[in-house]
């Protein structure tokens, strides 16, 4: 009696163990590709604080170099040769440029994929109908003519050009950037993407602000003691005030205004800050608003 007892407990452990579901490969293959996606976006997150680390950390050596140009020699940071305090000083700030861009191109990217994102299309023609949108074009236009009118009364070394070409391009990101967040809040990202990925955002506006308000300063500085990035033997003084007044004006303006749509996006999240800070309105939400 025992030893049939046991055989029908053991015929019973054994049919509960065949009722137990088995993994199947193709679960198991989507549990990998869950594991190596979370992997990968860790290592993204962790990548692109050590960029905003970065980024920083070259904001404030463009700063000490930029004001060691113009206090010593008087000339803009793109012109200055003798600054010694850091090697590679003249590299680093191109590089630095250049992530700026990447930076802006990240967050762009990220706004892309924000739900309820307008569209690009949308954007644009949106922000063709902003007075602020011209104004801030015309304002980098006239840098870009500034800085023209520097290589070709200047001799200006292939590093100089770089560094002049990147300092355009970096203002026709800014003006791309502050359009497409002009019309885009980043508060959904919380629902969509989590918390962590928001806060992300979140930094990356400030690390911009704390670049552009730097950029801001400089240009400050520089107009406060007359620096023009000429040559100014051989040229007419008269033309270097103008110069001064007509280049220095419109960087400062420019930066400044992008400086605080920065600052004021950062708390009026939901805002049409280009436009008198109206409430935004996704595609989702139904009919959309006008600026």
């Amino acid at each position: 009696m025992a030893s049939e007892g046991s055989l029908n407990n053991s015929d019973t452990a054994i049919s509960q163990m065949e009722t137990i579901p088995l993994i199947s490969p193709q679960k198991a293959t989507q549990r990998r590709g869950h594991k190596f996606r979370s992997y990968l976006c860790n290592l993204a997150c962790f990548l692109l604080v050590l960029f905003l680390l970065w980024q920083l950390v070259g904001t404030v050596l463009y700063f000490m170099r930029s004001c060691y140009c113009c206090l010593k020699e008087r000339r803009a940071s793109f012109r200055c040769k003798n600054f010694t305090g850091i090697s590679h000083s003249t590299e680093l700030e191109l590089s630095w440029l250049i992530s700026q861009d990447v930076n802006v191109a990240v967050l762009v990217f990220a706004l892309r994929k924000v739900p309820g994102f307008l569209g690009c299309s949308v954007v644009f023609r949106k922000s063709v109908r902003l007075p602020a949108f011209w104004t801030l074009s015309m304002l980098h236009t006239m840098q870009i003519i500034g800085f023209g009118i520097i290589m070709y009364l200047n001799n200006v070394s292939s590093m100089e050009i770089c560094l002049i070409i990147a300092f355009c391009f970096h203002g026709i990101a800014l003006v791309g950037m502050a359009c497409m967040l002009n019309f885009t809040p980043l508060h959904p990202i919380k629902n969509s993407n989590g918390y962590f990925a928001f806060l992300l955002c979140k930094l990356t506006l400030v690390t911009l602000f704390v670049q552009i308000f730097t950029i801001f300063a400089v240009g400050t500085v520089q107009f406060a003691f007359k620096v023009t990035g000429l040559d100014e033997v051989g040229t007419s003084a008269d033309f270097v005030t103008l110069f001064r007044k007509l280049r220095e004006f419109p960087q400062v303006i420019f930066f400044y205004r992008m400086a605080a749509f920065v600052w004021h996006k950062l708390f009026l999240d939901d805002r049409n800050v280009l436009s008198h800070c109206q409430l935004l309105k996704l595609r989702n939400d139904g009919n959309e608003g006008e600026p």
